[in-house]
């Protein structure tokens, strides 16, 4: 792709300028020359740096290492865990019986419900603490209609 020809901003093309894709190439230096005197050149190519800045950013939250169990509620499940595994070994021969009136959850079940909720709870924290700023690239596409677009996206 060239810029020659082009009177519109090529949205593409300066993505792989401020990427990198095209350091060391003759399409370089003519988006360059083009960011430097053209306006609208100018305001995509400010428009599109910041929005890459705020991408690298959330791409750096992501890469931050998840919470970890606090040690008591670890405890417990590991207790809960090795009770369930004893009464398994104790009638390694008997199976319980399905459903019926009056049952009760065995520990394993109770263990592995809190497993998958302390999770949850954990990732839903996680999500909402990287999402400073309230909106992201999940419910805010680039391709929202106008108005809908916070202030500092890139409208393609």
């Amino acid at each position: 792709m060239t810029t020659e020809g082009f009177r519109e901003v090529d949205d593409d093309l300066l993505a792989d300028y401020l990427g990198g894709a095209l350091d060391g190439t003759p399409q370089q230096a003519e988006v360059a020359r083009l960011v430097d005197s053209d306006p609208a050149w100018a305001e995509a190519h400010a428009r599109l740096g910041s929005a890459l800045t705020q991408v690298r950013a959330d791409l750096a939250d992501w890469a931050e290492p998840s919470p970890v169990m606090p040690p008591a509620v670890a405890d417990r499940l590991l207790a809960a865990l090795a009770a369930a595994a004893d009464d398994t070994a104790a009638a390694p021969g008997v199976v319980p019986a399905q459903g019926g009136a009056g049952r009760r959850p065995g520990p394993v079940a109770v263990a592995a419900v809190a497993v998958v909720g302390v999770a949850l709870g954990l990732n839903q924290l996680s999500m909402n603490a990287s999402d400073t700023a309230g909106t992201s690239a999940l419910n805010q596409p680039a391709s929202a209609p106008e108005g809908a677009a916070t202030a500092g996206w890139f409208r393609a």
